[in-house]
């Protein structure tokens, strides 16, 4: 167990049409599903320093202290996801703000947030909190949108921003812009 209070970037990645694709599926091909997203989440989130919380089938958690790499996670998983001619579409929420953490898990309102505004959003679509999107302000590499206030299921009213690519292009990010980005830490 660690102490609580600490901010972190939270991030929730959601396979679209999971559920749908699960379907037409037999056991190997399905397993061959998860496994490559596992894996491609496990290359993005690891190769930025980040923490996968936890897989959930067609959903994973990450957490990270930098709020610019935990937007570069964001983009590259889904030009990544985006790419894939099997994994579809990626939808992703990510929130900045205290947490706690105990027993490997990460709890609190931010973890609350992350979610919800992955589940909100539409195939390609990183949602951010207003937290992250102060954080991310005046850095180039992105492009924030106000898509207003939105209700978030058990939170109440939040403000959500769309996250894209800055001025490096815009998304789909190519992957090497990102990797190449991320030595200027």
């Amino acid at each position: 167990s660690s102490p609580g209070g600490e901010t972190q970037v939270i991030g929730f990645a959601d396979l679209v049409r999971f559920t749908e694709l699960s379907l037409h599926l037999d056991d190997r091909k399905l397993a061959d599903l998860v496994g490559r997203f596992d894996s491609l989440v496990h290359d993005v989130v690891v190769g930025y320093d980040g923490r996968i919380v936890k897989m959930i089938g067609d959903a994973a958690m990450f957490s990270i202290v930098d709020p610019a790499q935990g937007a570069l996670i964001a983009l590259e998983l889904t030009d990544a996801v985006e790419r894939d001619p099997i994994l579809g579409g990626l939808r992703i929420g990510i929130a900045s703000g205290p947490i706690l953490a105990r027993d490997g898990d990460l709890y609190g309102p931010v973890v609350n947030t992350a979610s919800r505004l992955a589940a909100i959003g539409r195939a390609g679509a990183v949602n951010v909190n207003q937290s992250l999107r102060d954080e991310l302000a005046g850095d180039r590499r992105f492009s924030l949108r106000s898509l207003g206030q939105r209700n978030l299921r058990h939170i109440g009213e939040v403000r959500v921003y769309r996250l894209r690519a800055g001025s490096m292009g815009r998304h789909p990010v190519s992957s090497d812009v990102l990797r190449s980005s991320k030595g200027s830490r």
